[in-house]
């Protein structure tokens, strides 16, 4: 159920250690390229990175709360009221 927040913060937490583990097994990958000081390598694994980082951001804390904000029933009856469509999702 979309609305079942104990659910919602459930899948988070599960989801938050296979997500770090990714995210810094990754960046550590990069380490001995950003500590090699080369002009195009460097940049390039800095910037690949800081995107794993900050996607790992994203996918821990925006994408819970942009879901949470959509699936709310007050969301719901404005995007009704907005679309004037009556055959929005069940709840």
């Amino acid at each position: 159920m979309a609305d079942d927040v104990i659910a919602q913060r459930e899948v988070v937490v599960d989801a938050t250690r296979h997500i770090v583990a990714t995210t810094l097994t990754t960046m550590g990958g990069f380490v001995p390229i950003l500590l090699s000081g080369d002009s195009f390598w460097m940049p390039l694994a800095a910037g690949i990175s800081g995107g794993v980082g900050g996607s790992a951001l994203l996918a821990l804390y925006f994408t819970p709360a942009v879901f949470r904000i959509t699936t709310a029933k007050p969301v719901r009856t404005a995007l009704r009221h907005m679309f004037n469509r009556s055959e929005m999702p069940a709840e």
